[in-house]
């Protein structure tokens, strides 16, 4: 085929060989070439290139296990395990999560059991041997091959009485299928437990009555314990009071088909029941058909399922189709993530798991009354929330009858949360002043982007056409909006390159000055003002250096542009062998202050002081220094100290430079005690000892100026946007 082969996995271990390399994948497999996929939960690849006529030709040589699916046009292969050799001309396209190379084979079990099942004759190596094999260049080879089992290979069935009372068999041989099979028919209750099995451990089956197939071979007599290779066909049906314990899982049916060589089964009139670490419960799944598809899939027709341990929850998503299966925590944008993969002792990587539901049809009921119909959601089991998070209904004088909503984004679009990271809509309706509608995420994790570090952050876009006055206190009961369309849009993000390199970035931008007063009103009132900035900060040490760059996009706010700003700070640097401590700060950059922009309404506050309303631009230079020589004084601490600065603005205002020099001298002490008390004991207030510290601290200090700061230009803001109206 003149195709390209694409490959596609969680993880993969690779080394190299005399005539090409190797390569163990694990997770979510996929091999594709034109019209033909693979699949599989693991795979070994041999990769070879060659020559032929009419030029190199790339074979790879595919050894699938678990739940393995190859699909050709027409057709489709499902085997445990399978042999696929693919040919190109063309170099295949790899896109792996996380590799690692080694300098020798890989001795994990995987890929010794793809050596063992396909042993090539000695001095040859695998791809040598597939490579004698005549196989059309139009088709690809595939064969499906049963292997003699080794002694690891093996399960153990044995049959016990479900009660005191002894059950019932009718054991005879089959020849009405080929190869013949036994066939054992259990009554008055039974107990099958199937353990060995390398997959899923240990399954156990109840039930009133049960028929197993499995090879015949074995005579007609019945063995209450029977060893058999894992190939060995093995399926059950089971009927009256089913129970199904596998792993953390259990399930209960009126009757049943359990296939053990497949890892596979379907349960009628069925209930699983999985426990969810996260949810320290179970959760529930009701459903007329339940199939179980491999060890941690499970697929359910007229379904619900609900967290609630009732036998008739009170609460419950009702579906026409529930998929629950196990997946790797997708990380934020990055291969480590907030829970990214990690590497065993042996060197097989480890990927967390998720629990995760997707479901059809999707109804929401409370009691038996119906609230809300979502055609399809998806998100991982151990978050108990519906696509709605919260919704709230209120009244007050400023924004009449409210209704808000909040919504999780991932699920009403039905995608998969990656790790770390919170996603969603808000729709609102206020009826005194319109709709509303709006996104946030937050978000933290590591290697953005593939950048190593730790990293958080947060956005909103929030918007409401506002057909209202604002309501902002005494004397501003009734303000015209600027504008209709209001909105605000923020971003913001912290990105730790390394323990000492951090990088902060900023975008706030508001509609109108009254906005985030009116409608974010904590926010406005305590929280960090809204503003553009980008910000890096380098530590060496007791030493750091920091770089601001910050325009200006709200022009109803004063703000001090730096364009940009750079500063140097020193903490505490020993000298004189200890004596002394030297503190410094040093800065230089290009400043331009911008007053905010009167208010539209007249009625509108706007009486900020007036060294917040002068213009100016230019460069701003400062370097501050201080010595100081602490010393214990018997139980007081005694800092005398010496400081001085000098400073430099290009701009004061008038358009005139101005620099200024400052001195200070003074001493500062403080005397600390304290008082224990060791037997003070509480159980309510979680108190096993108790003490009681006191700090007294007095200053003197003398300053002196050459210039009054109130010539000075305010490029250092004092007070943040509220205080500065």
């Amino acid at each position: 085929p003149e195709a390209t082969i694409h490959i596609a996995a969680d993880y993969a271990v690779e080394w190299g060989t005399e005539s090409g390399s190797v390569a163990v994948l694990r997770g979510h497999c996929l091999i594709e070439q034109g019209d033909s996929s693979l699949a599989a939960r693991q795979m070994v690849v041999w990769r070879e290139t060659g020559q032929t006529v009419s030029g190199p030709v790339e074979t790879l040589t595919i050894y699938l296990e678990g739940d393995s699916r190859y699909e050709q046009p027409g057709r489709t292969f499902n085997e445990q395990t399978q042999f696929v050799t693919l040919r190109s001309p063309l170099a295949p396209q790899v896109k792996i999560g996380q590799v690692r190379t080694v300098n020798a084979p890989e001795e994990s079990p995987l890929y010794l059991r793809a050596l063992k099942r396909y042993q090539p004759p000695p001095g040859k190596s695998v791809v040598q041997q597939v490579q004698h094999t005549v196989i059309p260049e139009s088709e690809p080879e595939i064969r499906s091959v049963q292997f003699q089992p080794s002694p690891a290979e093996l399960r153990r069935v044995r049959v016990f009485p479900r009660s005191a009372v002894p059950y019932n068999v009718l054991s005879f041989e089959s020849n009405q299928s080929t190869p013949p099979e036994q066939i054992w028919v259990l009554t008055g209750g039974v107990n099958l437990i199937v353990d060995g099995l390398d997959s899923i451990g240990t399954v156990d089956l109840a039930a009133d009555r049960m028929v197993i197939w499995t090879r015949a071979g074995t005579g007609d007599e019945f063995r209450a314990e029977t060893v058999q290779s894992r190939d060995t066909p093995f399926q059950v049906y089971l009927e009256g009071n089913i129970v199904v314990r596998q792993g953390q899982s259990v399930l209960r049916a009126t009757s049943g088909v359990y296939d053990a060589r497949e890892d596979r089964a379907m349960l009628m009139n069925a209930e699983l029941r999985t426990f969810i670490p996260q949810l320290q419960g179970d959760l529930r799944i009701r459903a007329q058909r339940i199939r179980q598809l491999s060890r941690d899939r499970y697929y359910a027709q007229n379904a619900w399922t609900s967290g609630s341990q009732f036998g008739k929850p009170g609460y419950r998503l009702q579906a026409s189709e529930v998929y629950l299966e196990n997946r790797p925590a997708n990380p934020w944008i990055g291969p480590g993530g907030a829970l990214g993969a990690g590497v065993s002792p042996d060197g097989t990587p480890v990927q967390n798991q998720v629990p995760y539901i997707r479901s059809q049809g999707n109804t929401f009921f409370i009691e038996d009354v119906p609230l809300l119909y979502v055609p399809y959601l998806a998100a991982p089991a151990d978050d108990p929330n519906l696509a709605l998070r919260r919704a709230s209904v209120r009244n007050d004088d400023i924004f009449g009858t409210q209704l808000k909503t909040v919504w999780d984004m991932y699920q009403l679009l039905g995608l998969e949360a990656p790790a770390g990271t919170e996603w969603d809509l808000y729709a609102d309706y206020l009826s005194d002043r319109g709709p509303a509608v709006g996104t946030g995420i937050e978000y933290q994790g590591t290697d953005l982007f593939g950048i190593a570090g730790r990293h958080r952050g947060e956005g909103l876009l929030y918007y409401i056409h506002d057909s209202g006055t604002d309501n902002l206190g005494l004397g501003r009961r009734e303000l015209d909006p600027a504008k209709t369309n209001r909105f605000r849009a923020q971003h913001r993000h912290r990105q730790e390159l390394s323990p000492d390199l951090t990088i902060q970035s900023e975008l706030g931008w508001l509609s109108d000055r009254n906005f985030l007063e009116q409608y974010y009103e904590n926010e406005f009132d305590e929280g960090k003002d809204v503003e553009t900035l980008i910000y890096v900060r380098q530590q060496f040490d007791n030493w750091a250096l920091t770089a601001l760059g910050r325009p200006q996009l709200n022009n109803f706010e004063t703000t001090t542009e730096w364009l940009p700003r750079g500063d140097l700070y020193g903490l505490g640097q020993p000298l004189a062998g200890g004596w002394l401590n030297w503190s410094s700060h040093s800065s230089a950059g290009y400043g331009r202050l911008s007053p905010a922009d009167a208010p539209d309404d007249p009625m509108d506050l706007y009486d900020a002081p007036e060294y917040y309303l002068n213009s100016a631009s230019g460069a701003v230079l400062m370097t501050r220094h201080e010595i100081n020589a602490p010393f214990m004084l018997g139980p007081l601490n005694v800092v005398p100290f010496a400081m001085g600065e000098a400073a430099f603005w290009g701009d004061d205002g008038t358009g005139d430079s101005l620099d200024r020099l400052m001195g200070s001298a003074g001493l500062r002490t403080s005397l600390s005690f304290w008082k224990a008390y060791p037997y003070v004991s509480n159980r309510i207030f979680n108190l096993n000892g108790l003490a009681h510290k006191i700090r007294l601290e007095a200053d003197y200090i003398f300053t002196d100026v050459s210039e009054d700061l109130s010539a000075v230009p305010i490029y250092n803001e004092f007070d943040d946007n509220a205080q500065e109206r």
